[in-house]
């Protein structure tokens, strides 16, 4: 979505809190996977989803196929496809967390394997990217629509294996094809209610901005500490898990412990504004940066199959997180020009820098962290727990693009116009995205589990068993 508001003329900050509300649907993750637990359609609990999720999309690109060039629409068409997306991704991991349950010593090649597929899709998305680096837009997203045109077939002709729910007037409250799961409700209303208000109010931080131009960021960064906050301190109290409470902190620190600067980043890289800035093009910066993202990540899922995947959950995910705020201090060579005192283009240590190494570091820090998700999930309640932690990642994701933007302003980096202003993105990157994921994800690394991620984690939450 960048290179297209970039030429609306938005600014960084604008152009990320436009981009935190087009993934804003992530948010809804929790209130998803209490209906996904609670509604059942024509005797099954996710198929009619994964429909009603590729007709969202479908409208979605639609939109975009008609126009691109008002903002507005433009970020309503991607929110429609991030709800595709993220309602799709939410099915399938509680899918292979039920194999995970069944077979635990499988983790780490099931989890390498989804990563591994959703690589190569990235790498086919950026290959037909290319046509928006030469400014061809509306072929994109015709590709798009036929994309999340094909899920409604491959849906309702059951390519995600599903058993049947057995109906039964004494537990199932509804009528002809549409049935509401009362028992489950009355067994766990209090845990599902309190993580379906996670996902309703996950979803305003987004919108604060635009609702209150003047100090909205001020009071959506709040807003997204307070409600972390309290729903880290609930996080024991609805699931009795220590292991669930622990991931949930994990999750929330990792989430906020890097206010992001992507948008700055972008625009510092391709601005022509910048006086003897890197100044990529559009197709050296999304499609070959893209297509070098996929091929590194497919190299960090085979160096972690081969490597890393009977190390315990600790140790891998302290050594990525030490790993990850390094290759991030790496911006500062191209921020400051050091790379050309020692003769080093640009194109090659941005290529090297940020599309390889960085890639390739997210992709081994990704697979422990969604295995661990998997294996403190208690049987039956897969969808809930994956939403739940999923939807307080997300709001801590959140909290950190916002608060990324209110830095941008503070600090005030101007990205567009004949007079940009970048002197202090290397403190904003310095601090950011290597001190604070020191300082804040070593130490909590060490809160985690000291099993082998091949090992069966011991499942003391007391959930009810869904019948």
């Amino acid at each position: 979505m960048f290179p297209l508001l970039k030429i609306l003329g938005l600014e960084a900050s604008k152009v990320q809190i436009y981009s935190n509300i087009a993934l804003s649907p992530w948010a809804f993750r929790p209130v998803f996977g209490v209906l996904i637990d609670l509604v059942v359609i024509r005797r099954r609990q996710k198929k009619y989803f994964m429909v009603l999720a590729s007709l969202v999309g479908i409208g979605g690109a639609s939109l975009l196929c008609y126009t691109v060039s008002i903002a507005e629409l433009l970020v309503l068409g991607f929110f429609a496809l991030s709800f595709f997306v993220s309602l799709n991704v939410l099915i399938c991991e509680s899918k292979y967390t039920e194999i995970l349950q069944k077979n635990a010593s499988f983790g780490p090649r099931v989890i390498a394997f989804c990563q591994a597929s959703e690589t190569f899709g990235l790498l086919v998305a950026f290959c037909i990217m290319t046509m928006i680096a030469v400014e061809i837009y509306i072929p994109v997203f015709v590709i798009a629509l036929c994309f999340t045109g094909s899920i409604v077939f491959l849906s309702l002709f059951d390519f995600l294996p599903e058993e049947e729910v057995q109906l039964d007037s004494a537990t199932h409250l509804g009528f002809k094809n549409f049935f509401f799961r009362k028992t489950v409700f009355e067994q766990d209303w209090k845990r599902m209610s309190s993580i379906a208000c996670l996902g309703l109010l996950n979803s305003v931080p987004a919108f604060l901005p635009i609702i209150f131009p003047n100090f909205g960021l001020v009071v959506a960064v709040l807003y997204c500490y307070v409600i972390l906050t309290v729903f880290i301190g609930l996080t024991w109290a609805v699931f009795k898990s220590r292991w669930i409470t622990i991931v949930a902190i994990f999750m929330v620190s990792t989430g906020i412990m890097r206010p992001r600067q992507d948008s700055a980043l972008d625009f510092f890289f391709t601005a022509e504004c910048v006086p003897g800035g890197p100044q990529f093009s559009q197709f050296i910066y999304i499609t070959v940066a893209g297509w070098i993202n996929a091929v590194s990540a497919f190299i960090g899922l085979v160096i972690y199959q081969f490597f890393f995947k009977t190390w315990s959950f600790r140790n891998i995910v302290l050594l990525t997180v030490i790993l990850n705020a390094l290759t991030s201090s790496l911006y500062l060579f191209v921020i400051f020009r050091w790379n050309l005192v020692y003769g080093i283009p640009d194109i090659v240590w941005f290529l090297f820098c940020h599309s390889f190494l960085k890639s390739m570091m997210e992709a081994l820090a990704t697979v422990p962290i969604l295995l661990l998700v998997s294996k403190t999930c208690p049987i039956g309640s897969e969808t809930m727990v994956f939403s739940f932690i999923g939807g307080m990642y997300y709001l801590a994701f959140s909290c950190a693009e916002l608060t990324g933007a209110l830095l941008m302003n503070v600090f005030k980096i101007q990205s567009s116009g004949p007079n940009c202003n970048f002197e202090a993105l290397p403190w904003l990157v310095l601090v950011s995205q290597t001190l604070l994921p020191l300082l804040i994800g070593v130490p909590i690394s060490f809160s985690l589990p000291r099993q082998s991620q091949t090992d069966r984690l011991i499942a003391d939450a007391i959930l009810p068993r869904c019948p």
